[in-house]
């Protein structure tokens, strides 16, 4: 999911990346929770995110090829982009996209989360 973030900025700055992500953190804890990392995604007109972007960021994600995001890639994907996170903030993100409850994210969990 993060690196849909990564994917929509990559003309901007590390810096930069990181200041918008401090102006995201609504409750300033430095950690970006689900809700404030999805809202940027739902300003955003829908018909701007394609589907090929968010194929593009699910691969990008799953490292391991087997097509359902582990703790350990969502992980990987905030760390990339600098983002702060407690492992309550992680289990969250994943709670909220995991309908199946196996602890992973296929990538039509990963498309309902972003409401597409």
């Amino acid at each position: 999911m993060m690196m849909l973030v990564w994917v929509m900025f990559t003309t901007i700055n590390l810096m930069t990346l990181q200041e918008m992500f401090l102006d995201l953190d609504d409750d300033g804890d430095k950690c970006m929770s689900w809700d404030e990392f999805s809202d940027v995604f739902k300003k955003k007109d829908p018909k701007k995110v394609q589907q090929s972007e968010l194929m593009d960021c699910f691969k990008n994600m799953d490292k391991d090829g087997s097509g359902r995001l582990t703790v350990d890639e969502i992980k990987e994907a905030y760390i990339n982009l600098g983002i702060r996170y407690t492992d309550e903030s992680l289990q969250g993100t994943i709670d909220n996209a995991d309908v199946d409850g196996d602890g992973k994210v296929g990538y039509e969990e990963f498309l309902k989360a972003w409401g597409s």
